[in-house]
């Protein structure tokens, strides 16, 4: 049996068949589907760029546009006042008939400001209205390339979606494209891990901020309150010195009422204290929920038994320095305890916000070597398809002579080779 009937002797399928690849059939099927993508991603291609450039016209268009009708409206101001000027001067019978000679002058010099003005009205009018236009085909142009754009990314998703169904998973005779793919998974599971770090470290030091906030507004409702007693326990000194060098029943009428320093109220610091640092004793609580490295601080307790209360009803009742006395020393003690752990907190709320600043580098030049591996997996993707789909050289009638005549004058050539010898 010579050669070629054993060419054409049909195949027995054997093992082999397994690994016959149809990514090619596979291919050749979605071809359609692909040309028609590609062709609305070419018909669209211009309305990013012309979406930009009609976007700055139009802002300009704006300014234009309300320039020129705030032009307009000064002038029919003006042509208002103009026309109302000419009008008193044409309806004044003693300047006609005083001054006839004037009066005629004047009357033609009115008339001719009113129309200027009234011709400069119409102008300024026109021209807003014509801008107006422009202003309203512009933006019916903005909407039609808008839709195109979306219709241009919707595309493009499209394509990617075709090639990530082609391509995804194993593909037995795309190698480069199997480890290209495993890079982009691998690089994608490495940003997911730091991105989920960033989530959580950022919650973290949202629940931290108020954390801190709460404790530096305690502790300077503190200070300020303390500061406070101090000035109240002085004017008191002062008042008490003052009464006893002049007393306020030796002083004659005339000098009218005497002048004392007043006080200042602070019965209430310490119960609004205790309201801030129940807020950051809340937030802490939920920074440690979330995280349970945060530090549990304990915060302060002040005046636990509530006496203060009491006292700062007294104090704001009668406004006395003798209250302030009464509590000074727990406001002190309270600021000083507040200082500490104010201190603390601003440690531990840096420290988060450093960590949070740190994972964001760590993040952007994962995000970049990612972004140029998806751009090289979708080039080798589309020059894969490509190759896959382009169709066969074809074999000319005049292609088939020339090979047959090539073959001939070797066969002559090989022969008179052999004569020679």
């Amino acid at each position: 049996m010579s050669d070629v009937n054993k060419a054409k002797k049909p195949s027995v399928p054997g093992t082999a068949v397994a690994e016959v690849d149809v990514s090619g059939e596979r291919f050749l099927a979605a071809a359609a589907r692909r040309q028609q993508i590609l062709d609305t991603i070419n018909e669209t291609q211009h309305a990013k760029a012309a979406l930009y450039q009609t976007r700055q016209d139009l802002f300009a268009l704006g300014d234009e546009y309300g320039n020129l009708s705030t032009t307009a409206e000064k002038m029919k101001e003006a042509t208002a006042r103009e026309k109302k000027e000419w009008m008193k001067l044409k309806s004044s019978k003693l300047r006609k008939l005083f001054h006839p000679a004037t009066h005629t002058a004047e009357l033609k010099k009115e008339e001719d400001e009113y129309y200027e003005a009234y011709e400069w009205q119409l102008r300024a009018e026109a021209a807003a209205k014509e801008i107006g236009k422009q202003s309203a085909a512009l933006g019916k142009k903005k909407d039609e390339l808008l839709k195109q754009a979306e219709l241009h990314r919707e595309a493009q998703v499209q394509l990617l979606d075709l090639y990530e169904e082609l391509f995804d998973g194993p593909t037995p005779n795309y190698p480069e494209e199997d480890k290209m793919e495993a890079n982009c998974n691998a690089l994608q599971e490495v940003l997911d891990s730091v991105q989920g770090k960033i989530t959580h470290t950022y919650n973290v030091c949202e629940v931290l901020g108020p954390t801190r906030a709460a404790l530096n507004a305690a502790l300077k409702l503190a200070r300020t309150s303390e500061d406070t007693m101090l000035s109240n326990i002085g004017g008191m000194t002062a008042n008490l010195v003052g009464d006893m060098v002049k007393p306020e029943h030796a002083r004659p009428a005339s000098d009218g009422p005497p002048r004392l320093i007043t006080y200042d109220a602070t019965g209430g610091t310490l119960e609004r204290i205790r309201r801030l640092l129940a807020a950051a004793d809340q937030s802490m609580a939920a920074a440690q929920r979330l995280d349970p490295t945060v530090m549990a601080h304990v915060l302060p307790r002040i005046d636990p038994s509530n006496r203060a209360r009491i006292t700062g009803r007294v104090d704001c009742l009668l406004n006395a320095p003798l209250t302030d006395i009464i509590f000074y020393q727990e406001i002190a003690e309270a600021g000083e305890a507040l200082e500490t752990v104010a201190r603390v907190v601003a440690e531990e709320a840096d420290g988060w916000d450093a960590r949070l600043e740190a994972l964001r580098q760590e993040r952007r030049p994962l995000e970049e070597e990612l972004r140029r591996c998806r751009e090289d997996l979708y080039e080798l993707r589309t020059k894969l398809f490509d190759d896959a789909t382009s169709p066969p050289p074809q074999y000319s009638m005049r292609r088939a002579r020339d090979e047959e005549m090539g073959d001939e004058v070797f066969l002559q050539v090989s022969w008179q080779g052999r004569m020679v010898e």
